[in-house]
């Protein structure tokens, strides 16, 4: 992993602003200019969550101090390969990016792109008279990629020899090349569309220059884990927050609502110091029914329990701990944290609690059962959605560091959703809000926030937007409609 401190994050902050741009894309027009400096590289996405993409992109490279530039996206449009310009040095700082990406499966240097692969080509011809495409030294192959349609193998001989045209004097080597040239097909949402196109409608050209990070969800899977619960996070997803909340080396990360530490792990992986707390005795000390199938006992093993599961990963020096805390009654009392990266329960499969506050006679009596030698127990109580997400937020404002980032997921219903019904903090700002999707009726939000402005110090409760979020009462009265 690269060493990022947390003493980068105000600076990672300010060159995003500074640096964040658009550039218009054309198939017709794809001469379009790149600045000095700058080289264009297409990203071959993932499609588990539109709109993502570039949310974690621009993310990580406010966290490397990368200055980059995205093409124009219609909100409307699916996007599934990226045209982004990058410093041109050498590749450094573009693979420096998209080695942290869960959501792109590689990128290439762009030559050429258009609406046909006649356009196509005669891009990567112009793009051939400024650059040697492929050193004559080395050894190239033809790789052919397509989105929505099979690419059958007369297709991409086809390609291959179209291509070939192309002025490269390398030699063609099968199995071990040098140089892999991919041609980019795509043909479109295949379900958007009424009948399969029999041309694509974009084509672009390139040499591979790195893949993203995706092999980290192997690494993570659920089913190889020690310890996994109900409500474990995907691990794709995950590492999604971790990339948002800009887990890295010198940081320190925490999970309010920890469970299994599921989110936890890939902040690890990415280099961060991670702790978390919960209300759930038997979670946290690896107690209490197991949740996996088909097996003998029902009682979780010796090694189902959080600290066993970062051995397992050989994350252990990054795990600092977990409480068991109500995260309505934080303990912390001064700004640790560089990132918040939580999934709070929403109350649909399980609910929130938190302790239920006691009187003076309560107090005493439990007391008094304690010094008896009597076994006491804290009760508690349901803790509203809407409750949750705002003291969440004011937790954020006063316990990250300046810069530190708040990311968590927010149930909403599909059909009534607006951006008005967002929690807000007058110390937060939000930086993204990307949607999934879960059933017709419901959906999440993944909000990612940065820490902008200070509390005032005598101010309990800084006037937030407090919007209703009790989602599932709300699902439930539409279902009985």
């Amino acid at each position: 992993m690269e060493e990022t401190g947390a003493a980068a994050a105000p600076a990672a902050a300010a060159a995003h602003q500074r640096h964040a741009g658009r550039f218009p894309v054309a198939a017709d027009k794809p001469e379009h200019h790149v600045p000095d400096g700058f080289r264009r590289y297409a990203l071959a996405l993932c499609e588990k969550m539109p709109g993502a993409a570039v949310a974690e992109l621009e993310a990580v490279a406010a966290l490397y101090n990368v200055p980059l530039r995205c093409q124009e996206l219609d909100a409307q449009a699916e996007i599934h390969y990226l045209l982004v310009d990058a410093p041109d040095d050498g590749h450094a700082s573009i693979t420096r990016i998209v080695s942290r990406l869960v959501c792109v499966h590689f990128c290439v240097e762009l030559w050429g792109f258009g609406a046909s692969k006649e356009a196509c080509l005669q891009a990567a011809k112009m793009y051939s008279a400024e650059k040697v495409l492929v050193p004559a030294e080395t050894t190239h192959k033809f790789f052919v990629n397509s989105y929505g349609r099979k690419c059958p193998p007369e297709r991409k001989l086809e390609l291959a020899v179209y291509f070939s045209e192309l002025p490269i004097k390398s030699k063609v080597e099968l199995q071990d090349p040098q140089v892999k040239i991919y041609v980019l097909e795509d043909y479109g949402h295949a379900q958007a569309q009424a009948v399969s196109p029999r041309e694509p409608l974009l084509v672009y050209l390139g040499q591979h220059v790195c893949a993203g990070a995706r092999h980290h969800i192997n690494a993570l899977n659920l089913k190889e884990r020690r310890m996994i619960g109900n409500t474990s996070m995907d691990p794709e997803l995950a590492l999604l927050m971790a990339n948002l909340g800009w887990a890295a080396p010198g940081r320190l990360v925490y999970d309010l609502f920890v469970g299994t530490a599921s989110i936890l792990y890939p902040c690890a992986q990415f280099g961060a110091y991670v702790m978390g707390s919960d209300l759930d005795y038997q979670t946290l000390h690896g107690t209490g029914k197991t949740p996996r199938a088909k097996v003998q006992s029902k009682a979780r093993g010796p090694e189902e329990n959080i600290h066993a599961t970062f051995e397992q990963y050989g994350l252990s020096k990054r795990f600092l701990g977990v409480l068991l805390m109500d995260s309505s009654k934080p303990v912390w009392h001064q700004q640790l944290f560089d990132a918040i990266i939580t999934d709070p329960p929403y109350g649909i499969r399980e609910g929130a609690k938190k302790i239920t506050t006691r009187t003076p006679e309560q107090k005493a009596a439990s007391l008094k059962r304690a010094e008896e030698g009597q076994t006491t127990f804290m009760s508690s109580e349901q803790y509203g959605l809407t409750d949750v997400y705002f003291d969440l937020l004011e937790f954020a404002a006063r316990r990250l560091v300046l810069n530190g980032k708040l990311v968590y997921w927010l149930p909403v219903i599909r059909e009534s959703y607006k951006d008005s019904v967002l929690p807000s903090h007058p110390c937060m700002r939000l930086e993204s809000n990307i949607e999934q999707t879960l059933t017709r009726k419901l959906s999440r939000r993944l909000i990612t926030m940065i820490k902008v402005l200070e509390p005032a110090v005598d101010q309990i409760n800084p006037v937030a937007h407090k919007p209703d979020l009790d989602v599932r009462t709300q699902l439930f009265e539409k279902q009985k409609q």
